[in-house]
């Protein structure tokens, strides 16, 4: 258990690195270049080339003419190599040399040109300056007279005799003239490890703000909760042509984003025509988790509740009821309880003088004075707009009622107002089979959720899920992943058949009342 629970743990973590980096790369690109550029410029306007010219030494002999093979030769010329280091800055060599090539009088900014190291037996020397041709001469004539010098060191008879052949060392390249800087890769070092600095800068902002975002985008933010809650439906954002721009605007406040949720609500359900295909197999997946909720059950009874305004349980609760009512020999119910802010009408575009109020106060004696039918779907509205909603929920007349629709329909909807907000959904508890929790997508805050879910339970009540809404494919895990294989167009071509099943429907029903 404790091996799932880390490898899951372990699987979510790279899914947040990969989500915060999938939205922060163009920004972290922008400041890599802004940053590199500025750096990169101040590092052009300070540069200055280097070049150098190197020879490479073998000391072969410290005790005459015979050859190096005992390991205590060996090491003392690996030790007379490293003396040598510090004789290429001997002042008689560097007079000889400063002659040679005709700058007299300049040794020591001729000594600061050269450096020498030793590894093993090979001496290294290395003329480096910022004029090339110079540095060139300088090796050159330190060829020439540095293994005289040595020799001379080591006590050689008539070493710097130009004619003394040395037997102290011996060149094993020679140096060339180099017009390559050696400090060029500096100028682009530094801007790019200030680029890298920078965008590591703004993906680690973005993943500071990413895991302190306690906002739900997605069905996996509220499966990441654990196995508490259950996600039963997902929606997506359905944008109509009048809605699209803006629809692209970001929503800022609430006030906002309860308004756009409510405009044009009477277009999206999915009895109207041009419903988009993944909005109704979204509804159809979330009708096929609803049957299995209430397997076996009669005159089931689901309250959709949310915990703010604004979240599109309406809109959710309508296009159920309408998938509901479409299958075989199964009657449902829609029953508008939100007495205080109803949409339900609105949806259907019916009438709201008369409705579920008007028929618990006995206003109205029938159901079917109230109700609206289309099909196997029966739809009360909220009626007339009491000043006690809550009363007229938990009255006796309301209880006789929901027994009564219960032994009529196989399903019954309760649109009810938002349980964070007002207690109408929780008084009505004990005639709820199970409630359906929606939540929308960019605008509920899991905090919330869990304070609300904590509710609903200590009052004993169950809930059957949650359905995200208006989820956008940038927070669609499932939609980005498979998105480049499954495009709906195979599949989309059977939403034809669906329109020719409504107008042969239709077309029957048209025959029969004529005859």
């Amino acid at each position: 258990m404790d091996h799932n629970e880390n490898e899951n743990n372990t699987i979510i973590s790279l899914g947040t690195l990969l989500l915060v980096l999938r939205k922060c790369w163009y920004w972290m690109l922008i400041g890599a270049l802004v940053v590199g550029g500025v750096i990169f410029g101040f590092c052009h306007m300070t540069y200055t080339p280097v070049y150098s010219s190197a020879s490479k030494f073998y000391v072969s002999n410290i005790s005459g003419n015979t050859p190096l093979y005992s390991n205590s030769q060996t090491s003392a010329a690996e030790s007379m190599a490293e003396i040598f280091t510090k004789l290429v800055e001997a002042d008689g060599l560097i007079d000889k040399v400063c002659e040679d090539i005709g700058m007299p009088g300049n040794q020591g900014y001729i000594r600061s040109l050269i450096s020498a190291s030793s590894n093993s037996a090979i001496l290294h020397v290395k003329v480096s300056g910022q004029d090339p041709d110079l540095n060139f001469k300088v090796a050159q004539s330190l060829e020439r007279y540095l293994p005289a010098y040595c020799d001379y060191y080591n006590n050689q008879e008539n070493a710097l005799d130009p004619s003394h052949e040395t037997i102290t060392m011996k060149l094993i390249r020679a140096s060339t003239r180099d017009y390559s800087a050696d400090n060029r890769s500096s100028l682009y070092k530094y801007p790019t490890f200030a680029g890298a600095l920078a965008a590591a800068a703004v993906y680690a902002l973005f993943f500071l703000v990413e895991i302190t975002n306690t906002t739900i985008y997605s069905a996996d933010d509220i499966k990441a909760r654990g196995d508490r809650y259950s996600v039963i439906g997902s929606i997506a954002h359905w944008a109509l042509d009048g809605e699209k721009k803006r629809s692209r605007r970001r929503l800022g406040r609430r006030r906002h984003m309860v308004d756009q949720s409510r405009a044009n609500v009477d277009q999206k359900l999915l009895l109207r025509e041009h419903v988009p295909f993944r909005i109704s197999e979204a509804f159809h997946e979330l009708r096929t988790n609803i049957t299995f909720c209430a397997a076996g059950e009669k005159g089931c009874t689901i309250g959709v509740i949310s915990s703010v305004a604004g979240s599109g349980k309406s809109f959710v609760i309508a296009n159920l009821a309408v998938s509901l009512s479409k299958l075989y020999d199964k009657k449902v119910l829609l029953i508008d309880g939100d007495m205080r802010c109803p949409m339900l009408h609105k949806i259907f575009s019916v009438s709201n003088k008369k409705g579920l109020s008007n028929l618990i106060v006995g206003q109205v004696e029938k159901l079917d004075d109230v109700k609206y039918s289309f099909g196997d779907l029966d739809l009360i509205p909220s009626g007339t707009l009491p000043p006690n909603p809550i009363d007229l929920l938990t009255c006796p007349r309301m209880n006789t009622l929901a027994e009564q629709w219960k032994q009529e329909y196989d399903y019954i909807l309760i649109d009810l107002p938002p349980i964070g907000e007002v207690s109408d959904a929780l008084a009505i508890s004990g005639m709820i089979s199970g409630y359906m929790f929606v939540v929308r997508s960019g605008y509920m805050d899991t905090r919330l959720l869990a304070d609300t879910t904590d509710v609903i339970e200590s009052k004993g009540a169950k809930i059957y899920g949650y359905v995200v809404t208006d989820v956008h494919p940038e927070h669609s895990e499932g939609y980005t992943k498979y998105g480049h294989y499954y495009k709906y167009t195979k599949y989309g071509k059977y939403q034809a058949y669906s329109n020719y099943y409504k107008q042969t429907e239709a077309s029957a029903n048209t025959e029969e009342k004529k005859s």
